[in-house]
Order: structure tokens, then C-alpha cells, then sequence
């Protein structure tokens, strides 16, 4: 009978504390794109960290003066295989972290060799990237 006990209350406990009752409620907002979109934002998103970690690299190493240019080449990358209508696609929402997230970009276009100014505008896009991740999903 103890055993019988024991075991339910097992049982009762696991069926209580189960992945599906605790796992939080994902509220972000979804932003519908089409494939060729996705693929994309997704793309440039990697792409955008790549050239941040690049970046940093590139101040560990005393070498600021490579910024503009690798700025540069993501900027041109984003113009050339950026989907036509992408902007109307997104939330207005999303729209503005992306324009405020493109000012910072542009500010690290111009040369300079101050390491401190760079890394602020890092630190600003990355706060763009995490506000974004907060608040928006792409639908699967």
C-alpha cells in the first residue's frame, strides 16, 4: 500500500511539474516573411555579429583603422541581396530598431581610430540586436 503511495504521488508530481505546464509563453511578435526574406534577415543577421566579432578583433589588435572598410563590405552585401519589399514586410515596430540600428552602422562608415567611439557604437548595435530578439520572432 505504501509503495502504491509513493508511486502516485510520484506520478502526480511529474504530470504537475511536465515540461508542457512550465515552459514560458513566448509573446514576442511574429513577423511573417517569405522564404526568400528569411532566408535574408537571417543571413544578415549572422552576417551583422560576424563583422562585430570581426571588429573586435580588429581593436584587440590595434588595427580601428579596418572598421570603415568592413562596415563597408556588409553594407554593400545588405544592398546587393536585400529582397525587394522587405521593409514593408516588417512591424513598424521593427522597422524603427532597424533604422536607429543603421544610424550606429553609419557612424562606424567613417574613419577613425578611436577605439572608445567604435566600441560604443558596438555596444549600441548590440542593444538594438538585443531589444529586436526581445520583442520579435520570425515565423518558422
Amino acid at each position: 500500500m505504501r509503495l502504491l503511495t509513493v508511486t502516485t504521488a510520484a506520478l502526480l508530481l511529474f504530470t504537475h511539474t511536465g515540461q508542457a505546464d512550465t515552459a514560458p509563453i513566448d509573446s514576442r511578435q511574429v513577423v511573417e516573411l517569405n522564404k526568400e526574406q528569411q532566408a535574408f534577415v537571417l543571413d544578415h543577421m549572422k552576417s551583422m555579429l560576424e563583422t562585430i566579432s570581426t571588429i573586435q578583433s580588429d581593436l584587440a589588435q590595434g588595427q580601428a583603422e579596418l572598421v570603415a572598410q568592413r562596415v563597408k563590405a556588409l553594407k554593400t552585401n545588405e544592398h546587393q541581396n536585400k529582397p525587394r519589399g522587405l521593409g514593408k514586410s516588417f512591424p513598424k515596430g521593427f522597422r524603427a530598431m532597424s533604422q536607429q540600428m543603421n544610424q550606429h552602422w553609419e557612424v562606424l562608415l567613417k574613419p577613425t581610430t578611436d577605439d572608445k567611439k567604435i566600441q560604443q557604437e558596438l555596444h549600441l548595435i548590440l542593444n538594438q540586436c538585443n531589444a529586436c530578439h526581445r520583442s520579435y520572432q520570425l515565423k518558422r
